[in-house]
């Protein structure tokens, strides 16, 4: 839950931002934003998998990457 906090006041903090966004900037995707919703409200990679019609290795590329833009180690973890 802590993960999902943070990263939904980073995302709050950036789109209140003046400055342009880059395409460089970490963002997170729509897809990701999804993704983290589910998480947040406790359902299992399978879970999230079967309700945004994926595959159970895409889920888990996906937490990857958010984990990685926001130096998680796991899905509670808060830097």
């Amino acid at each position: 839950m802590v993960l999902i906090e943070y990263i939904w006041n980073e995302e709050r903090r950036i789109a209140q931002s003046p400055r342009k966004m880059k395409a460089c900037d970490s963002r997170l995707t729509h897809r990701q934003v999804q993704l983290m919703n589910l998480v947040a409200s406790g359902l299992s990679n399978k879970e999230i998998a079967t309700t945004l019609n994926l595959s159970q290795f895409t889920v888990k590329n996906h937490l990857r990457r958010v984990m990685r833009q926001v130096e998680a180690t796991n899905r509670y973890d808060c830097r």
